[in-house]
């Protein structure tokens, strides 16, 4: 059930961090549906989560696995640490994924620095760009179908991602993209404008318009 809470706020995240004993692992599982960006919107509460917190380059403080799950959705593992991931808990990692068919998605041992937005091709290469604290993460934000900005307790809606320009599309009564339909709250409500206000015009106004004029 898509239901908004405010587990998902960036001070949530701050508080399930600062929870962490020392070495300590905040870990979060989610399974990336089309249409919902929710791995990436986690990622962007961690990052900036961690960044808040007082850490400069969460490279080393952040890592992710993935494994496909049925037809195209894909189970994602997000895994925030106050310290640096040291490199024997990277490893396993690394040997876990390798018996489980996982992708290890962001490793920081693995991870290639410098890459530019005009390199990003897939998953990977999108993380790897957006975890880079040198980066412009408002590029991201702005290129990416959904808005996948951090979402906070002021603003807490974390599955609501269209973007203004998705409600514009949303006004054609045909077939609209996946990312529109999934997190449809927008959609629905617009479309029970229109049709309220249809409603008014048939059978309100019109009736007293043909009253008048007779």
């Amino acid at each position: 059930i898509l239901a908004e809470n405010n587990l998902y706020t960036v001070e949530s995240f701050k508080q399930f961090l600062g929870h962490l004993r020392d070495g300590g692992i905040f870990s979060v599982c989610w399974v990336d549906v089309p249409g919902l960006a929710g791995a990436s919107r986690l990622i962007s509460l961690g990052v900036t989560a961690l960044e808040e917190m007082g850490i400069g380059d969460v490279n080393n403080n952040i890592m992710v696995v993935s494994h496909p799950a049925r037809r195209s959705w894909v189970i994602r593992n997000i895994f925030l640490k106050m310290s640096p991931f040291t490199q024997e808990e990277q490893r396993a990692v690394l040997s876990v994924c390798e018996d489980l068919d996982f992708d290890p998605t962001h490793i920081p041992m693995h991870a290639k620095k410098n890459i530019g937005i005009e390199d990003i091709q897939d998953y990977e290469d999108f993380l790897r760009f957006f975890i880079n604290y040198d980066n412009d993460r408002e590029a991201i934000y702005s290129m990416h179908p959904l808005n996948i900005r951090p979402t906070t307790d002021d603003s807490p809606f974390f599955f609501y991602q269209n973007t203004f320009i998705q409600f514009i599309k949303s006004l054609r009564f045909k077939k609209v993209p996946s990312y529109i339909i999934y997190t449809s709250g927008g959609l629905v409500l617009l479309r029970v404008f229109l049709i309220g206000v249809t409603m008014v015009v048939l059978f309100y106004a019109v009736p007293a318009l043909i009253s008048l004029w007779n």
